[in-house]
């Protein structure tokens, strides 16, 4: 049971990653369409709170 458990954390913390990756691809490309300056830090940023307000 406990190593399921261990199982389950370790795919929500590589799913997490995955909409990390996925959040700041997104606003890249939102950037680029618009025009933007932003930094990677402004976009990293920006994808850690957007998940962390969902979570």
């Amino acid at each position: 049971m406990k190593k399921i458990i261990t199982e389950i954390l370790s795919l929500k913390k590589y799913f997490t990653m995955l909409m990390l990756l996925v959040i700041t691809i997104t606003l890249f490309q939102t950037a680029f369409a618009t025009g933007e300056t932003k930094t990677a830090e402004d976009y990293y940023n920006e994808a850690v709170s957007t998940i962390c307000c969902k979570a």
